[in-house]
């Protein structure tokens, strides 16, 4: 199970050591390739680099990079909370298409305050209405 909030929290590593909450089978090349499907292909040459990656990266950066972590750690359930908060709805909406389309097996509850999000959902509890 992994959960993906709308904050990741990236030190003073590198870029492949701040998705090594991977597998340790996951190798150079398929984090490139993930890397490059979420959108952060100009990382892909810099995943050994030691920076101060909190600083450097935008916030919806590193939600694509808790994005690309999550497909490469392949959990059965995923729970995602705002998890594409700080993306435009339409890079939001393509991004979850790639994890349904990467995670086909992986059970997913999500939260999100992005209509256009809703329409990926196969069931959807609105909360303003049950309160």
């Amino acid at each position: 199970m992994v959960c993906v909030t709308n904050t990741v929290n990236q030190n003073r590593l590198t870029e492949r050591d701040n998705c090594k909450a991977l597998p340790l089978s996951v190798d150079d090349k398929s984090l490139s390739e993930v890397l490059h499907q979420v959108g952060l292909g100009k990382l892909a040459a810099r995943i050994h680099d030691h920076d101060r990656w909190g600083d450097i990266l935008s916030s919806g950066e590193k939600q694509r990079i808790a994005l690309a972590r999550l497909i490469l750690r392949r959990p059965k359930w995923i729970f995602l909370d705002e998890t594409t908060s700080h993306l435009e709805e339409q890079e939001a909406i393509r991004l979850l298409r790639l994890v349904r389309e990467k995670l086909p097996s992986s059970g997913v509850i999500m939260v999100t305050h992005q209509p256009g999000v809703w329409n990926l959902a196969d069931d959807i509890c609105d909360i303003s209405a049950v309160l």
